[in-house]
């Protein structure tokens, strides 16, 4: 069992529900009143479904990555030394498929099943090319971080269609609701997009033996800390909007304080050594402060 827990990034699965539940007890669900059964069960159905996906995607991806995995970090890999391969791929199905019905029984709503089998083809297609190209496996893993939040959100609105969710007519309802599902969404996948380039840094000799062409290997390990400085430059404008745009001094505080200023730190972090354990630091510091910073929904909930 510890073993099949591992595979399935257990602790990543248990933030990714913290997540997803962090968005709809603070944001979706009514300030002040607390959550029905049917809405507890809707939430927790919906998390389930993205769940099982998420688990089904780690497996298929180390699948994939066994040889890269063995270079990289030999001590972390389980498949073929206790877990066998057909094993795994059987795995990946039957929990792809799980959490696609899942998804359906949740609310019968098109759109949602769309979203994720989209979400269960990209984890395919990312771990069998897209992760071995620069940018593109990055920015793939952070449309599907973020779509975690946003399916959420999405889940509460009545009647949206398929066209009007991959329209973004949603995204145009001006409610405080919404800037604040964006905001988070927004910040989630910009760090995650980040952190996956960490990522790709503390692997360089791994994948470069294999013949990946991450944006480490492509730009190298400056023109990656290039690349994430740009990304942080967006981040901090998009921060500096939404501080101008929110309304109470609470909040303009809040996301200064939890969302902009620890970039600050991070950043002077990772720029302090080139090594690959200095990597895998910067990388868990990251997703450290990803965590950190969904406590600010609570405060918003309970204080803002």
């Amino acid at each position: 069992m510890r073993d099949w827990l591992r595979l399935i990034r257990w602790k990543n699965l248990a933030i990714v529900f913290f997540t997803q539940f962090s968005i709809w007890f603070c944001l979706v669900e009514p300030q002040g009143v607390l959550p029905s059964w049917g809405d507890s069960l809707r939430f927790f159905m919906l998390a389930l479904s993205t769940g099982f996906i998420a688990a089904g995607g780690y497996i298929i991806n180390d699948y994939f990555d066994i040889q890269i995995d063995v270079i990289n970090r030999p001590e972390k890999v389980v498949l073929e030394h206790k877990i066998n391969l057909r094993q795994a791929i059987l795995a990946h199905l039957l929990l792809s498929t799980v959490g696609l019905l899942v998804a359906f029984f949740v609310s019968g709503a098109l759109w949602l099943v769309i979203i994720q089998l989209l979400c269960v083809v990209l984890l395919w297609f990312y771990s069998t090319h897209f992760k071995r190209l620069p940018v593109i496996g990055n920015f793939v893993i952070s449309i599907l971080t973020t779509l975690t939040i946003i399916v959420i959100y999405l889940n509460y609105i009545p009647g949206l269609s398929v066209t009007d969710v991959f329209s973004f007519k949603w995204a145009a309802n001006a409610s405080g609701t919404t800037v604040y599902v964006l905001i988070y969404a927004f910040y989630s996948f910009f760090l995650t997009w980040i952190r996956e380039i960490v990522k790709d840094m503390e692997d360089i000799a791994g994948d470069s033996e294999m013949g990946c062409k991450t944006l480490p290997i492509v730009a190298g390990l400056n023109g990656a800390i290039i690349f994430i400085v740009v990304l942080e430059v967006v981040m901090l404008v998009a921060g500096i909007i939404a501080i101008l745009n929110v309304q109470t001094i609470q909040s303009k505080v809040g996301i200064f304080l939890f969302l902009v200023a620890p970039m600050f730190v991070w950043t002077w972090f990772l720029l302090r050594k080139s090594e690959t354990a200095h990597y895998g630091l910067a990388s868990k510091y990251i997703k450290f402060y990803m965590v950190a910073g969904l406590f600010t929904l609570y405060l918003f909930r309970f204080y803002f």
